[in-house]
């Protein structure tokens, strides 16, 4: 039976709205009569909101909690854990924010279930995957409500009615939006493995962890702090299907030490951008810094999956499992460690 996103992931929506005032989240009627759910704006959310903001992100296909994190050798830090039995439709279907919206002086990269209803960008090419629902939830990182120009766009583009439209936001300097946006880890590694053209149907589950940073006390910073802790300090751990050239050479080329601009912090990068590249590369320069020297024109190095004489799996290769992970980098663990606001 076809699995619905957005069917699945609603009904967590709906437990938030039901016990929003133990969650600390403020619900209300936006514009067109849509829902507005604010985590962090005008109250201050909480630690099991995110958690659960998260695991709408992954459109109901993904369990995210908070465990103790050995990050540090001197001192305790929390990190987030995922993991998933179809990462590839959570993370790349759902979670990744890839649906540009954007009205006035309002901008957003709209994540969550809606976009594979929307259907507006090439990933779903790849996917072939559509859902089909009376109701969905967007997901944005902003400290706005969204405008009535915004909430027709995504009424329209869906053909869904406004009423049952959910708007789910998140500032990132907030402690739900800090949460889920370290919560991606194991999408930033999934998309790579996208951009590297290794077929997506060999992977089975994955399993990710991120050292959980201390708030930002603007949205650079916080944008910066979040984004580092998956770049520098996330570790992700998949099952894959392949031939064992394939899952040696994905396990050199996915860490994210192979980038020119490995060691640079993400704010560092933010601030050489122009004021007018600000608000589009603040949410993907993330992808500049975990690009490999892997060129767009150039044939993926990997094998069709037909084509494979023997397929291994990479649990069977405790090595390839502890390769693929994200190094970390002393001078970026410093800026996370800090709990002065940057």
């Amino acid at each position: 039976m076809k699995i619905s996103i957005n069917q699945i992931s609603f009904n967590i929506v709906k437990n938030l709205i039901k016990n929003s005032d133990k969650l600390q989240l403020k619900v209300k009627t936006g514009a067109l009569d849509c829902t507005i759910i604010d985590a962090g704006i005008n109250t201050p959310g909480s630690i099991e909101a995110g958690l659960l903001i998260s695991e709408v992100c992954l459109g109901g296909l993904g369990r995210v909690s908070i465990t103790p994190s050995n990050f540090f050798d001197d001192s305790t830090i929390m990190q987030i854990s995922i993991h998933s039995a179809h990462p590839v439709l959570a993370c790349l279907g759902s979670q990744y924010a890839g649906w540009s919206l954007s009205s006035g002086d309002f901008f957003s990269l709209g994540s969550g279930p809606v976009r594979s209803i929307a259907q507006k960008e090439e990933i779903f090419n790849v996917l072939k995957y559509t859902d089909n629902y009376e109701e969905t939830v967007t997901i944005l990182e902003v400290d706005k409500e969204p405008p009535v120009e915004i909430v027709q766009k995504v009424s329209e583009d869906c053909k869904i009615k406004s009423k049952n439209l959910v708007f789910i936001l998140t500032p990132t300097t907030s402690v739900a939006g800090n949460i889920q946006v370290v919560a991606r880890v194991l999408e930033v590694a999934i998309h790579k493995i996208h951009e590297l053209g290794f077929p997506l149907e060999r992977i089975e589950s994955g399993f990710g962890t991120a050292p959980l940073p201390p708030l930002g006390k603007n949205f650079v910073s916080a944008m910066g702090r979040t984004n580092d802790s998956i770049i520098y300090g996330g570790n992700v751990q998949l099952v894959v299907n392949g031939p064992e050239n394939d899952l040696i050479n994905l396990a050199k080329d996915l860490p994210s030490s192979n980038s020119k601009d490995y060691g640079k912090t993400f704010k560092k990068i933010l601030m050489l951008l122009e004021p007018s590249e600000k608000r589009r590369g603040m949410f993907l320069l993330i992808l500049i810094l975990i690009i490999t020297q892997n060129k767009p024109d150039q044939p993926s190095p990997y094998k069709p999956k037909q084509a494979a004489p023997l397929c291994i799996k990479a649990r069977n290769t405790p090595p390839i499992s502890q390769c693929i992970k994200s190094a970390i980098h002393h001078e970026v663990t410093r800026a996370i460690q800090t709990q002065s606001p940057a």
